[in-house]
């Protein structure tokens, strides 16, 4: 069973934090509900997931308006999870952009729990602007990261 990790910060759109716990609960379903049909079909390779939300603190945090949503746990809480999904952030009601301390924090835990899928993430988003790929995979070789070259012949697709 795959774990996803929703992480709620203050300050994201939690129309975005909702609506992906509501995707995932029909997902899920619908994956069951697939699975139970072809049961004795042994081609079926589907896999369950769960997901559990959080935040950094694991109390609730707050979006615009002055909701609040609760979250299950905190950051430092989640020891193993195959993929983190944290929505977007909306301006401030002044237009200026929201505070990003907590995306730093938050880097920090990816970067400290999944070193190797936060190099990969960084690489993904190049070109960002302010840390070139050679620079990333030089402190991620320092912290016992392996990044091997690219080979376009290991490379595969999926169809």
């Amino acid at each position: 069973m795959h774990k996803i990790a929703i992480i709620g910060l203050d300050g994201c759109l939690g129309s975005t934090f909702l609506g992906l716990q509501d995707l995932l609960s029909l997902a899920n379903r619908a994956i069951a509900q697939a699975q139970s049909t072809h049961e004795t079909d042994p081609s079926n390779d589907l896999n369950n997931f769960s997901f559990l939300t959080a935040s950094l603190t694991g109390q609730a945090f707050e979006v615009g308006a002055n909701l609040r949503f609760d979250v299950e746990t905190s950051l430092e809480e989640i020891t193993i999870c195959d993929a983190v999904i944290i929505p977007s952030f909306s301006p401030m009601p002044n237009g200026k952009p929201p505070d990003m301390s907590v995306h730093a924090a938050t880097a920090a835990w990816l970067r400290r729990h999944h070193p190797a899928a936060f190099l990969c993430a960084l690489l993904a988003e190049q070109p960002m602007g302010f840390y070139p790929p050679a620079s990333l995979i030089r402190d991620a070789e320092r912290r016992g990261i392996a990044v091997r070259p690219v080979d376009i012949a290991a490379s595969h697709r999926s169809e």
